[in-house]
């Protein structure tokens, strides 16, 4: 985990900003700076853009840690399609409605004093 203690916010804002600005060749010269080697040629310009800017990041505030990065490379050599994930207990996918319940068995929720209206019917 490589840290560069010059660079604070300030100065990681400042270089995330110049490369924002910089066309397609200011972004390749940019990544041999890096890098230390030249860009690949069938990346897109924003896909360089954001990996230098991902870079430039942990270089001054720190890359993944050694355990992540062996976990991260470990799933893409075995091409697995589904990212194993910590147990989450009593979390359900998805956004949670506050008051459903009462809503379901009176036909009202809370905050609402009259029957709830269906669309297309007679009533006003």
């Amino acid at each position: 985990m490589a840290r560069n203690s010059a660079a604070g916010p300030g100065r990681i804002e400042d270089d995330l900003a110049r490369l924002a600005s910089l066309d397609l060749a200011g972004v390749r010269r940019r990544w041999r700076q890096v890098f230390g080697h030249r860009a690949p040629e069938h990346l897109p310009h924003a896909l360089l853009q954001r990996t230098l800017a991902y870079r430039i990041q942990a270089n001054a505030i720190g890359d993944l840690d050694r355990e992540t990065a062996k976990a991260l490379d470990r799933l893409s050599r075995e091409g697995e399609s589904v990212i194993p994930l910590p147990e989450l207990r009593g979390t359900l996918p998805g956004p949670r409605f506050f008051g459903l319940r009462e809503k379901r068995e009176t036909g009202r929720s809370k905050a609402s004093k009259r029957p709830e209206s269906r669309v297309g019917s007679a009533e006003p």
